[in-house]
């Protein structure tokens, strides 16, 4: 948050809203790093949480920090215009870079949504908005690669499971082998 806060304006991408299309290649690729590194650094917390088995400051702190996890994987997603356009996301930035970041935030939300939205319960329907529209850029993707192709196999499949439990509506989706 530190760094974040002081980063030059030239390199701000904090600022970003998703009206505006994607950032510069050198914006886009700091802001997936950054918020693929904020995942990475608070995933451990991401858990069902148990007040029974732990003490308050612990639970506290799992609590806070898997939020944070969450927010970081929204915000990473957040990064991608809603109208999907591979071949411009292509053009700023290397595939294998995208498919990671996109299935590591995907993953966490996924894994928010088969908590409940346990850790943003304000948040469960940006969530599941969020975790949609995460697998249609997958689905798109995987019209030019093997290994989006099977991403988003993996995490169509799976959304495709949760959704009458949670009662998210998916009928939006792509439904068919791209």
């Amino acid at each position: 948050d530190a760094w974040l806060a002081n980063i030059p304006e030239a390199y701000d991408f904090s600022t970003h809203t998703q009206s505006a299309g994607f950032p510069s290649a050198q914006k886009l690729g700091l802001a997936m790093l950054f918020y693929s590194t904020r995942v990475a650094i608070t995933r451990p917390c991401l858990c069902r949480l148990e007040r029974n088995c732990q003490s308050d400051d612990i639970y506290e702190f799992c609590s806070k920090t898997a939020a944070e996890c969450v927010e970081a994987a929204t915000q990473l997603l957040n990064l991608l215009p809603d109208s999907v356009d591979p071949i411009a996301l292509y053009r700023l930035s290397p595939w294998w870079c995208v498919l990671h970041y996109l299935m590591q935030a995907t993953s966490v939300l996924l894994l928010e949504l088969s908590f409940r939205a346990e850790h943003v319960p304000e948040k469960g329907a940006e969530v599941s908005r969020t975790v949609k529209k995460a697998i249609q850029w997958l689905y798109e993707l995987s019209k030019f690669d093997s290994s989006a192709q099977r991403a988003w196999h993996l995490c169509d499949e799976f959304l495709r499971r949760l959704a009458p439990q949670v009662g998210i509506d998916i009928r939006d989706l792509p439904g068919e082998e791209p």
